[in-house]
């Protein structure tokens, strides 16, 4: 990760604090550590807004999004799981409103028939839920 990238990702939070901040995430690897999650963007900026903010379990996932991919942690405490291909069933801020801080996408479609993702998509409604992935 280059020097801009990772003081763009290091949010006022220490090192001994990450499990803190970390603890009831659903985004876990086996072990129930963080998984790490990617977000690719062609976009130039240094900080995330608010809003959704997608990552994917795949890297090559986020590729297709640009060709800048960022390694991160995600902190989705109480995510709504849906299905790809249906769609979420309601808007992040009536999600918001019934208590959900992210969605899980399962069976995400790249829409590619060779490549096929690995994996679901995550997604963060709030920027303080991501984190450069130092694990």
């Amino acid at each position: 990760m280059d020097f801009r990238t990772r003081k763009m990702l290091e949010n006022p939070i220490s090192i001994a604090s990450f499990d803190d901040w970390f603890s009831g995430s659903r985004v876990v690897n086996a072990s129930g550590g963080p998984l790490p999650v990617y977000h690719g963007t062609p976009e130039d900026f240094s900080v995330f807004l608010d809003g959704e903010i997608f990552m994917s379990e795949d890297r090559t996932v986020a590729e297709d999004y640009g060709d800048r991919v960022l390694k991160l942690a995600a902190c989705i405490k109480n995510s709504l799981t849906y299905e790809y291909s249906e769609g979420p069933p309601f808007s992040r801020e009536e999600a918001i409103q019934k208590g959900f801080d992210g969605w899980q996408i399962l069976n995400y479609d790249t829409g590619d028939e060779i490549f096929k993702a690995q994996g679901d998509v995550w997604v963060a409604f709030f920027s303080s839920q991501v984190r450069a992935f130092s694990r």
